[in-house]
């Protein structure tokens, strides 16, 4: 998962509060802590399948950002997860807190998703709201590991849906779905 780029133009947390200090009228802008969770779930820590997790640096003043690969922190871009088996959804959990921890916003994914073969992957694009002007763009793909997957096996195209787990290496498999 890769986060692509955050904005809260009017700088207002959950409540619709300022997230920062009111200056002349004006929210001033914000300081933020990016917290977030890949899960099949949605959820965070409590979720039974944490696929991966990691917390920013801080992003100071800002109303919007456009996350580089180090997001401070020892937190790079994208998060990369591996795992040896993956059930089809894909939940992603992301807080945006401020410097004390004060959550300003929470952004929350869930998706029914089909791992693709290492040759076919592509990163997938979607955007999060957490109210009518915050927003976080995000990239994602789900694909087996280069040699997990079998070629071999166009000739099950004929069938509407079927679940494949072929393997070229022992022990290593790769599910997909044929439509």
């Amino acid at each position: 998962m890769r986060l692509d780029h955050l904005q809260n133009p009017e700088n207002i947390n959950h409540a619709g509060g300022c997230c920062s200090k009111r200056v002349l009228g004006r929210c001033q802008q914000c300081d933020y802590k990016i917290s977030l969770w890949v899960t099949c779930d949605a959820r965070t820590t409590r979720s039974e399948c944490l696929y991966g997790e990691g917390t920013t640096g801080i992003f100071y003043n800002k109303s919007e950002i456009f996350f580089l690969q180090d997001l401070g922190n020892g937190f790079s871009n994208p998060l990369v997860s591996n795992f040896t088996s993956f059930q089809g959804n894909l939940g992603i959990k992301i807080l945006a807190t401020n410097v004390n921890g004060s959550e300003i916003h929470s952004y929350s994914f869930h998706k029914s998703v089909h791992p693709t073969t290492y040759d076919k992957k592509k990163w997938v694009n979607t955007t999060l709201y957490a109210n009518s002007n915050s927003n976080i763009t995000l990239s994602y793909n789900i694909h087996c590991n280069k040699h997990y997957y079998s070629p071999h096996l166009a000739w099950l195209d004929a069938f509407p849906v079927l679940i494949i787990n072929v393997t070229k290496t022992p022990g290593k498999s790769c599910v997909s779905m044929v439509m």
